[in-house]
């Protein structure tokens, strides 16, 4: 199943440095980094002996959890950019997990989950004062 993630993201890179009219507004001139977003970790995933089992791309690619996505986008003292692209160019981290990457930072809270968490009638209820 991994491989036809790898597949479309090659495919949207090569869509994004064609200038294709669907995605105009995405720069072209700045370096791209595929993610493959699971929604439980294959902690070998990124492995060589695993990578080579999937079609090549033309970007690097990161497989990585749902979880380590809500934890990268918290991440407030470093450009999450930055982070994936030294990642990508080390041979060795590359091939770890992306929780390696995003350990030592400091992290801020989650907007997205805390208006999903706020948006449901248990909180508001407990916002009530008792009389």
């Amino acid at each position: 199943m991994l491989g036809r993630a790898y597949q479309q993201i090659d495919n949207t890179a090569a869509l994004i440095a064609e200038r294709q009219p669907e995605f105009a507004s995405i720069p072209a001139d700045r370096p791209v980094h595929g993610l493959i977003v699971t929604m439980e970790p294959f902690h070998i995933a990124n492995a060589p002996f695993q990578r080579a089992q999937q079609p090549s791309t033309s970007v690097p690619v990161t497989v990585c959890s749902a979880s380590d996505l809500e934890h990268m986008v918290t991440i407030d003292d470093a450009p999450i950019g930055r982070l994936l692209i030294e990642r990508a160019s080390d041979p060795h981290r590359s091939t770890y997990g992306l929780t390696e990457a995003l350990s030592g930072h400091s992290h801020t809270r989650n907007t997205v989950l805390d208006d999903g968490w706020n948006s449901y009638p248990w909180r508001r209820l407990a916002d009530r004062k008792v009389p």
